[in-house]
């Protein structure tokens, strides 16, 4: 699954990575002209070319397994209320707080695949799956390595969780700095 210099999954997760750096940052200057509801109803507004690209791609040809569809269904729902939860939060609180803790929710999907997909981690299967496995690793790694750093320096001026969260999470952005200063 290697076209070019790096593998798909490593491509489609740095572009995820900037889209989503970019969404972030615009629903902070949105959260602080309109409700989080309104912003609600403005992304969906904004998914609509996508979608209309995306069903004439696929030739409006769209499978119907109903698992399928009800997973499918399940997403938008709760990609709906955390975008909702996450909007008030940019409206209330500064960026680079919210940014990083809501940045930590991978770890509730890996606590539901250990729980109810009973799936394993260990780091011998990420290093024996090959130089993607150990570059998603490294990567993970350095990031974590950067956060701690910042933090302990952090914890000095802000002596308290959403310190010590902002700087694991996000180890180059300091919790006194906001996209808008008014929030």
């Amino acid at each position: 699954m290697k076209d070019g210099l790096l593998p798909k999954w490593l491509l489609h997760a740095l572009l995820s990575i900037f889209w989503w750096g970019v969404w972030g940052f615009v629903v902070k200057l949105g959260s602080d002209k309109i409700s989080p509801r309104q912003m609600q109803i403005l992304f969906m507004v904004g998914m609509v070319p996508l979608v209309l690209a995306t069903l004439i791609r696929l030739s409006f040809k769209v499978d119907m397994d109903g698992l399928g569809i009800t997973y499918g269904v399940l997403n938008g729902v709760f990609t709906t209320l955390g975008l909702l939860a996450y909007y008030a939060a940019m409206q209330r609180g500064h960026a680079s707080l919210v940014g990083p803790v809501t940045a930590l929710f991978p770890l509730v999907t890996v606590v539901l695949g250990f729980v109810l997909l009973h799936f394993a981690f260990d780091l011998h299967s990420v290093y024996v799956r090959g130089v993607d496995g150990r570059l998603g690793l490294l990567l993970a790694s350095g990031y974590f390595v950067l956060g701690i750093c910042r933090t302990v320096s952090e914890i000095r001026s802000e002596p308290n969780l959403s310190g010590l969260f902002a700087g694991v999470a996000h180890g180059w952005i300091h919790p006194d700095v906001a996209l808008s200063p008014g929030s």
